[in-house]
Protein backbone atom coordinates (compact mmCIF):
# COMPACT_ATOMS: atom_id res chain seq x y z
CA UNK A 1 0.00 0.00 0.00
CA UNK A 2 1.93 3.59 -1.29
CA UNK A 3 2.61 6.15 1.93
CA UNK A 4 -0.35 7.90 0.05
CA UNK A 5 -3.09 5.40 0.88
CA UNK A 6 -1.72 4.25 4.03
CA UNK A 7 -2.04 7.94 5.37
CA UNK A 8 -5.70 8.18 3.99
CA UNK A 9 -6.86 4.80 5.40
CA UNK A 10 -5.10 5.80 9.06
CA UNK A 11 -6.90 8.79 8.49
CA UNK A 12 -10.07 7.62 7.88
CA UNK A 13 -10.10 5.39 11.22
CA UNK A 14 -9.18 7.85 13.08
CA UNK A 15 -11.87 10.05 11.94
CA UNK A 16 -14.43 6.95 12.65
CA UNK A 17 -13.24 5.83 15.84
CA UNK A 18 -13.23 9.78 17.18
CA UNK A 19 -16.70 10.36 16.32
CA UNK A 20 -17.49 6.93 18.33
CA UNK A 21 -15.70 7.73 21.35
CA UNK A 22 -17.79 11.32 21.64
CA UNK A 23 -20.77 10.14 20.80
CA UNK A 24 -20.54 7.05 23.43
CA UNK A 25 -22.05 7.90 26.43
CA UNK A 26 -20.54 7.44 29.57
CA UNK A 27 -21.08 4.53 31.67
CA UNK A 28 -24.13 5.29 34.65
CA UNK A 29 -21.86 5.64 37.75
CA UNK A 30 -18.54 5.57 36.24
CA UNK A 31 -15.49 7.03 37.78
CA UNK A 32 -13.02 8.77 35.67
CA UNK A 33 -9.80 6.87 36.00
CA UNK A 34 -6.13 8.55 36.85
CA UNK A 35 -4.15 10.25 34.26
CA UNK A 36 -0.65 9.02 32.48
CA UNK A 37 1.24 12.23 33.73
CA UNK A 38 3.95 9.51 35.16
CA UNK A 39 3.36 6.70 32.29
CA UNK A 40 6.54 4.90 30.73
CA UNK A 41 7.33 2.06 28.44
CA UNK A 42 10.37 -0.55 29.94
CA UNK A 43 13.26 0.62 27.42
CA UNK A 44 11.10 3.12 25.29
CA UNK A 45 12.57 7.01 25.44
CA UNK A 46 9.34 8.92 24.78
CA UNK A 47 8.80 12.12 23.00
CA UNK A 48 6.89 14.96 22.69
CA UNK A 49 3.82 14.03 20.63
CA UNK A 50 3.08 16.04 17.23
CA UNK A 51 -0.70 16.31 18.19
CA UNK A 52 -1.92 14.57 15.56
CA UNK A 53 -2.45 10.59 15.35
CA UNK A 54 -0.59 10.10 11.94
CA UNK A 55 2.73 11.55 13.23
CA UNK A 56 3.56 7.84 14.48
CA UNK A 57 6.15 6.49 11.53
CA UNK A 58 5.68 3.88 9.15
CA UNK A 59 6.31 0.34 11.08
CA UNK A 60 6.05 1.52 14.83
CA UNK A 61 3.10 1.31 17.33
CA UNK A 62 2.92 4.16 18.90
CA UNK A 63 1.45 5.10 22.39
CA UNK A 64 0.33 8.65 23.72
CA UNK A 65 -0.56 9.64 27.14
CA UNK A 66 -3.47 12.20 25.64
CA UNK A 67 -6.21 11.79 24.03
CA UNK A 68 -6.14 11.84 19.93
CA UNK A 69 -2.46 11.60 19.25
CA UNK A 70 -1.43 14.46 22.38
CA UNK A 71 1.12 14.32 25.60
CA UNK A 72 4.10 12.41 25.20
CA UNK A 73 4.46 9.40 22.23
CA UNK A 74 6.06 6.34 22.69
CA UNK A 75 7.70 4.38 19.55
CA UNK A 76 7.48 0.92 19.74
CA UNK A 77 9.64 -0.80 16.91
CA UNK A 78 10.74 -4.45 17.66
CA UNK A 79 8.85 -7.55 17.92
CA UNK A 80 8.64 -8.26 21.78
CA UNK A 81 6.68 -7.51 24.56
CA UNK A 82 7.13 -4.49 25.99
CA UNK A 83 5.81 -3.54 29.95
CA UNK A 84 3.59 -0.19 30.82
CA UNK A 85 4.39 1.87 33.75
CA UNK A 86 2.04 4.05 35.22
CA UNK A 87 -0.55 4.10 32.58
CA UNK A 88 -3.41 4.85 34.46
CA UNK A 89 -5.92 6.71 32.42
CA UNK A 90 -7.04 7.42 28.66
CA UNK A 91 -4.59 7.69 25.99
CA UNK A 92 -4.42 6.58 22.54
CA UNK A 93 -2.49 4.48 20.12
CA UNK A 94 -1.77 3.43 16.71
CA UNK A 95 -0.82 0.58 14.88
CA UNK A 96 1.02 1.72 11.76
CA UNK A 97 3.23 -1.57 11.48
CA UNK A 98 3.43 -2.46 7.75
CA UNK A 99 2.06 -5.99 6.35
CA UNK A 100 -0.14 -8.03 8.47
CA UNK A 101 1.77 -7.26 11.69
CA UNK A 102 -0.17 -7.60 14.80
CA UNK A 103 -0.43 -5.00 18.60
CA UNK A 104 -1.97 -6.31 21.25
CA UNK A 105 -2.34 -4.75 24.73
CA UNK A 106 -2.85 -7.27 27.75
CA UNK A 107 -3.56 -7.04 31.19
CA UNK A 108 -1.29 -7.92 34.30
CA UNK A 109 -2.14 -12.04 34.15
CA UNK A 110 -1.81 -11.76 30.11
CA UNK A 111 -5.21 -11.71 29.52
CA UNK A 112 -5.86 -9.82 25.68
CA UNK A 113 -7.92 -6.70 26.25
CA UNK A 114 -7.68 -5.11 22.51
CA UNK A 115 -5.30 -5.77 19.61
CA UNK A 116 -4.99 -4.88 15.86
CA UNK A 117 -3.66 -5.61 12.37
CA UNK A 118 -2.05 -2.75 10.85
CA UNK A 119 -3.14 -0.12 10.46
CA UNK A 120 -5.24 0.94 13.23
CA UNK A 121 -5.76 3.91 15.12
CA UNK A 122 -7.20 4.37 18.54
CA UNK A 123 -8.20 8.11 19.01
CA UNK A 124 -9.16 7.35 23.17
CA UNK A 125 -7.82 4.16 24.96
CA UNK A 126 -8.63 3.83 29.06
CA UNK A 127 -5.15 1.97 29.52
CA UNK A 128 -5.82 1.52 33.22
CA UNK A 129 -6.20 -1.92 32.76
CA UNK A 130 -3.44 -2.71 30.63
CA UNK A 131 0.29 -4.38 31.43
CA UNK A 132 1.56 -4.80 28.38
CA UNK A 133 2.14 -4.15 24.58
CA UNK A 134 2.90 -6.97 22.47
CA UNK A 135 4.14 -6.39 18.20
CA UNK A 136 4.08 -9.69 16.35
CA UNK A 137 4.88 -9.82 12.66
CA UNK A 138 1.34 -11.57 12.77
CA UNK A 139 -1.54 -12.85 14.70
CA UNK A 140 -0.16 -13.80 18.52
Amino acid sequence: MSTVKRAAALAATLAATAALALAAPAAAGAAPTGDNSNASVSGVQSVPAGGGELDCASGNVCLYTGFNGGGTRFDLYYYKTYSLNGWNGVGSWVNNQTGQAYAKITDRNGNLLTGSYAPSAWASYDFAPAWYVTLCPSAC
